[in-house]
């Protein structure tokens, strides 16, 4: 998976203008299955989002994952 430059996405057109290198976004993939897109963005400070879009029920849903402690340190 390579990523590609932010234009390959519409919604982030001029997102990252005067912005600090640690605060740009990058689309990476997307992938679709089912009526449901799945998209990945990955943020200038390494981390991954993950948009999961499902327009079948009015649903919302938010969950954050941290790979943190004793078994990341180094």
């Amino acid at each position: 998976m390579s990523e590609s430059p932010t234009a390959a996405h519409p919604a982030l057109a001029g997102l990252n203008d005067g912005v600090a290198e640690t605060a740009r976004v990058t689309f990476v993939d997307h992938h679709e299955e089912g009526g449901a897109r799945v998209e990945r963005f990955r943020l200038g400070n390494g981390l991954t989002v993950i948009l999961w879009e499902d327009h079948r029920s009015p649903v919302f849903a938010y969950q954050t994952w941290l790979k943190v402690g004793s078994r990341h340190e180094r």
